[in-house]
């Protein structure tokens, strides 16, 4: 079952990075570093993500587990391991609108389909409540993840339909 879900997240990877626009998440700076005395190898690594670089180093069983675990471990501030879903843009994201039969392909696709959805219709970084309704109920998600949703593109709701907004 692991290796089902890395196959499937290798083919999503390998389709986003062939879409138009798609940007790293992380770069490595120079290139880490290995030291494996056939005891306790150690991996160093220098990152850069999100404008702030970490560097950090840790052990494994082996060498491949060293670096392994030095990359989460200099990666987990920056990806927290997810609740929910990832869905690779740095930022841990809710399975929208994922129903019977839904891959993670698809959920993914759904997200940046109501996130253009979203930005097609706010003005100055504001989306009116009842249209936020609309696109929630088209992509069959709650207004929960909608609002979390609006919360990580940084789009306030306007007209609110409760009044808590204005």
């Amino acid at each position: 079952m692991v290796e089902e879900r890395v196959k499937d997240a290798t083919k999503i990877l390998n389709l986003l990075r062939s879409m138009s626009g798609y940007k790293p998440h992380f770069e490595v700076i120079g290139n880490y570093r290995l030291i494996d005395d056939g005891i306790q190898p150690e991996a160093t690594v220098i990152i850069k993500a999100n404008g702030k670089e970490m560097h950090e180093a840790d052990t494994g069983v082996g060498p491949v587990d060293a670096l392994a675990k030095v990359l989460k471990k200099s990666l987990k501030s920056i990806f927290p391991t997810p609740t929910l879903s990832p869905c690779g843009r740095g930022k841990a994201c809710l399975p929208v609108g994922r129903g019977e039969g839904r891959n993670e392909m698809e959920f993914i696709m759904d997200r940046e389909k109501i996130e253009k959805a979203i930005k097609e219709k706010s003005k100055d970084g504001k989306v009116p409540c009842a249209i936020c309704f609309k696109i929630a109920e088209d992509f069959g998600i709650s207004k929960r993840e909608m609002g979390q949703i609006l919360n990580e593109i940084n789009i306030r709701i306007s007209q609110c339909q409760l009044g808590c907004f204005e």
